[in-house]
């Protein structure tokens, strides 16, 4: 009996190589398996919300005698505007679970960089944490999300969550 599971098993990865083995075998619903690349790709009219998960903001230099930072996070796109999360007080760990930019484009979110500004919120003015733009690839969107890192060592998590599995290119 083992035989012909393993005869099964083995005729079905030589025969599909490119879809349901490696590295296709993990294609997402809004994705389509290429044959010719082997690789999973963005249906097209794919759709995602992003999300402000959570974050790292290292030091104590932040607010007025050496107390923890209040950040918060915001992110725009060339064709959307600026959305930010509300500040967490007080912390080195910031947690927000929000939902900054809804209905994004996934061809868009290969092609046009987010803007991102982590700041510190303060009474007299806020502080800058990190500034810059994110260019997504293929495998960010596949995972579902990224991370954001900043050169002074804070970090912002991410997370896209897709809405419209979009159409599957005719192959």
């Amino acid at each position: 009996m083992r035989t012909p599971t393993l005869f099964v098993l083995f005729a079905c990865t030589v025969a599909l190589p490119a879809c349901h083995a490696a590295p296709c075998g993990g294609c997402a619903e809004y994705e389509t398996c290429e044959r010719v690349t082997g690789q999973c790709a963005l249906n097209d009219g794919t759709r995602f919300d992003l999300e402000a998960v959570d974050g790292d903001v290292p030091g104590d230099s932040w607010d007025p005698f050496f107390g923890p930072p209040d950040p918060y996070i915001c992110v725009s796109t060339a064709t959307m505007s600026e959305q930010c999360t509300s500040p967490d007080s007080d912390t080195h760990s910031p947690s927000w679970n929000t939902v900054l930019l809804s209905d994004l484009d996934g061809a868009q979110l290969l092609a046009t960089p987010l803007q991102m500004r982590y700041v510190d919120s303060d009474v007299d003015s806020d502080d800058p944490i990190c500034s810059g733009p994110v260019t997504l690839q293929e495998a960010l969107i596949h995972a579902g999300g990224f991370r954001y890192n900043c050169s002074n060592g804070a970090s912002a998590h991410f997370t896209l969550h897709n809405t419209v599995r979009g159409t599957p290119p005719v192959l």
